[in-house]
């Protein structure tokens, strides 16, 4: 018996009452379960795949672990003085399918999308196609969920989604629209104005509120190397990087790449999104990122009116596309004369505007999942129940219309929900991206009517241009300056190292350009590509 636990037995003995109180009991059926689960957990570890039994001797005095070490050491059950620990190695060294292939990050866009619950969401997919062979990692990068410190702009997030919504509910400007009516021209006249005003209030509260160290730290390089410090505490920095990003988890990979490039082992960029616009040139990023948007969009009337109305309510009886899609629009036209008013229903109440159906069809071609549902929604409108359409825009549960303090968790921490994004997202983004290419050539400060200029033009190439151009924006208000950022080399010729990385794209897609796509395999030419000219959803 080790001295010290002789020691403990004596004072125990002379001092009876400093004895731990006898834990409460834990009900039968609880301790049942955690038996049985504690049981499974064995029988998996053990049958998966083998695990040797380790043991060393070490000083006592002397409990380090070696730089890098992924062993988990304990005190022997057996004999104390000596140390032991399990590591999984192979079935069969020659057989490599059964090799345990160390960890692949994952990011799922935005940016500020939330990793750990994309991974609570979504991570049996990717172990199922990775074979099970791979630890799956995701992450909330900066300012995203409860990655600390906040940026502070708002007390809640509560807060801060409401600044943003009530921006939203300003509309569009639907100039598709300004031919037909005067009207819409005025209205477009004051969505600008308004716009233009809201911007600036939100900046003026990170100015304000804000934690400044950490708005000027929230940029894409800062999280390439916060990826070098989670390889480097998993004891993978070796290996190099195993990543699968989608959307802007692309431009994350390609940027980490350029940085890092001695640390990348495998790269899988899902959905490319371009990122040298992305760094240099915002306007022509949204260009890129709307280009098929229109072909996604006739695709979503092709299917409907070849689906028919048994299974397409928008189809009616032997309708076509065009047919269709002149309803929309005429609806569009009808409710920027008349908004159609709504009763509270539980979780919305107000009116459907015209905007509103440009933005259920934003956020269903994001995801084709969604086509049944918009069709039933915007044929109920078309009808006059506008319930259904601004579900698609609106709340969607009671959790979302509630102050909660963002320390109101089991971990008593900082976090978001998901609604609150925009924020985030503005600084990320925002910090990434010349500002300069979004304002008349040689000014320094925002002119509404250069930004009015190029949102028409999105609104031109595509039905959801409007809501791009609303979204990019705010970037020409943005005045905090990063800390790092990272515009170039992208090529080879450039002096860009190559790195293995396998990229996949759609043509057809509802964000992405294909022919940027293309482009990226040129810039990392040697790398695997592969496309499809089906209409499929974005991550």
């Amino acid at each position: 018996m080790d001295t010290r636990d002789i020691e403990k037995e004596q004072e125990l003995l002379l001092h009876p009452s400093s004895a731990p109180a006898p834990a409460e009991k834990k009900p039968r059926k609880l301790r049942l379960f955690l038996s049985l689960f504690a049981l499974l957990l064995l029988l998996q570890t053990l049958l998966s795949r083998p695990q040797l039994y380790l043991y060393r001797y070490f000083a006592p005095d002397v409990r380090g672990e070696g730089i890098g070490s992924v062993i988990a050491w304990f005190a022997c059950p057996d004999v104390t003085e000596l140390q032991c620990a399990f590591l999984t190695v192979p079935l069969d060294y020659l057989d490599p399918i059964d090799e345990y292939g160390g960890t692949v990050f994952t990011n799922p866009g935005g940016p500020g999308r939330n990793g750990t619950a994309y991974l609570i969401e979504r991570g049996p997919a990717p172990n199922k196609i990775l074979g099970g062979r791979y630890n799956i990692l995701s992450w909330d990068p900066r300012e995203v969920n409860m990655t600390t410190a906040p940026l502070g702009c708002f007390p809640t997030d509560c807060a801060e989604f409401l600044q943003d919504f009530k921006q939203m509910r300003l509309g569009l400007p639907m100039s598709p629209h300004h031919s037909s009516f005067d009207a819409a021209h005025a209205g477009a006249d004051e969505w600008f104005l308004r716009t233009e005003a809201y911007y600036p209030a939100t900046i003026t509260s990170c100015g304000k509120n804000g934690n400044q160290k950490m708005l000027s730290a929230v940029s894409t390089p800062y999280v390439a190397r916060d990826i070098v410090s989670i390889l480097s505490a998993l004891g993978e920095k070796d290996r190099g990087l195993q990543y699968w990003g989608f959307s802007y988890g692309t431009i994350l990979s390609t940027t980490f790449a350029a940085i890092f490039p001695e640390l990348v082992h495998r790269l899988v960029l899902d959905g490319v999104s371009d990122s040298r616009s992305y760094g240099n040139d915002m306007c022509l990023w949204g260009k890129s990122g709307m280009n098929d948007t229109h072909l996604v969009y006739e695709g979503f009337l092709h299917e409907c009116a070849l689906a028919g109305p048994g299974k397409c309510v928008l189809a009616g009886k032997g309708k076509l596309l065009e047919e269709i899609g002149r309803e929309i629009f005429d609806l569009e036209a009808t409710l920027l004369e008349k908004p159609l008013p709504m009763l509270f229903t539980g979780l919305n109440s107000g009116i459907l505007a015209a905007p509103d159906v440009r933005f259920a069809i934003f956020a269903a071609l994001y995801k084709p999942m969604l086509w049944p549902g918009l069709a039933s929604a915007l044929s109920a409108a078309i009808a006059g129940d506008c319930s259904a359409l601004l579900y698609l825009t609106g709340f969607t549960s009671k959790e979302d219309m509630s102050w909660r303090d963002p320390l109101d968790n089991v971990f008593h921490r900082h976090m978001t929900r998901a609604l609150s994004k925009p924020v985030a997202q503005s600084a990320i983004m925002c910090s990434d991206t010349d500002r300069t290419t979004l304002l008349p050539p040689g000014s320094a400060v925002p002119d509404t009517g250069f930004f009015r200029t190029w949102s028409e033009e999105l609104a031109q190439e595509s039905v959801t241009g409007e809501n791009w151009a609303r979204w990019i924006g705010r970037c020409r208000w943005w005045n905090v300056t990063a800390g790092e950022v990272y515009r170039g080399p992208w090529t080879r010729e450039e002096g860009l190292r190559k790195t293995k990385r396998v990229i996949i794209s759609f043509s057809l897609s509802p964000l992405f350009r294909s022919p940027y796509s293309r482009t990226d395999w040129v810039w990392y030419s040697g790398s695997p590509s592969s496309s499809s000219d089906r209409i499929l959803p974005q991550a």
